[in-house]
């Protein structure tokens, strides 16, 4: 498994890996719109100079997707600063050829 950072054009890709978490979120979150529902801006975490957003490929193919951003603390805090992980998105089908390779 390569881990890279994402591209522009990778972002097809990364839309229907948000579409696929909106739609399993679905039956618990009422509130989520029937249409065009979008958790990440993600041109925005690429342009970010504090967000890494990143693939996983498996045998050229990506699998997997996430990021980590670096946010200010509250003051209660002696850091500054700390970072956010971002959910990460898998095929489940490539999950399963993964898990099956490396058992």
């Amino acid at each position: 498994m390569i881990l890279r950072e994402a591209t522009h054009n990778d972002l097809p890709l990364l839309r229907r890996f948000e579409q696929g978490v909106v739609e399993a979120e679905r039956p618990f979150k009422s509130g989520i719109r029937a249409e065009g529902a979008h958790y990440y801006d993600l041109e925005g975490l690429m342009a970010s100079k504090d967000t890494y957003l990143l693939v996983a490929e498996l045998d050229d193919d990506i699998v997997a997707s996430g990021y980590a951003r670096i946010d200010a603390s509250k003051p209660a805090f002696v850091h500054t600063e700390h970072s956010t992980w971002g959910s990460c998105t898998c095929r489940q089908s490539n999950a399963v050829r993964f898990e099956r390779r490396h058992h």
